[in-house]
């Protein structure tokens, strides 16, 4: 059995926690989240992209946001963003002993429970090949390498939160579309 978990092969062996270990990175109950909050890091500027709370407003409970947006959030959106990122799977754990990889963290995720505890994701430099991203759930005691097409395709979907159809325009009602573009004079 150990040999199996990586603990023991002959009697000199390292711990192996890519054997055992899991790799999927945040473990949310999705329905118990009740903010979120992401922050990028933009040319050097830090600036908070999504910051969003589930609250009460005349006797309905809704997502409600701390940025103004010329639409409406969408409940249904926002659970599926958190349930990709509850999704994501680590190429490779890590050891924590790569110095300075979270010193100017490039993203981080923070996840308010109902309870008021949080989780925070956070993601910081490229490995040396440039082909993972490292990252950790803080206060962790390990590093996860994930791939960058992964996380950039986690991260394109944030801005998927807003209502479909924020004018309702229905099809039925549409009588003619012009397109003007302003470059070109068109």
């Amino acid at each position: 059995l150990l040999a199996v978990l990586g603990l023991r092969e002959g009697e000199a062996r390292e711990l192996d926690t890519n054997k055992w270990a899991d790799e999927r990175i945040v473990h949310l109950a999705v329905n118990d989240v009740v903010g979120v909050e992401i922050t990028e890091v933009d040319n050097g500027a830090e600036r908070k992209v999504i910051d969003i709370k589930w609250e009460t407003v005349d006797d309905k409970n809704q997502w409600q946001s701390a940025i103004p947006y010329a639409f409406g959030l969408s409940a249904s959106n926002i659970k599926s963003m958190m349930e990709t990122l509850n999704s994501t799977y680590a190429q490779e754990i890590v050891a924590p002993d790569v110095e300075g990889v979270f010193d100017a963290p490039g993203w981080t995720g923070t996840f308010t429970m109902g309870d008021g505890s949080q989780v925070k994701l956070v993601r910081g430099m490229k490995d040396q090949p440039g082909t993972n991203y490292y990252m950790k759930i803080d206060s962790a005691g390990y590093f996860y390498l994930v791939p960058v097409a992964t996380f950039h395709s986690r991260k394109d979907q944030q801005g998927n939160i807003f209502a479909s159809n924020p004018f309702k325009v229905e099809d039925n009602n549409v009588e003619a579309i012009d397109i003007h573009v302003l470059s070109g004079n068109k």
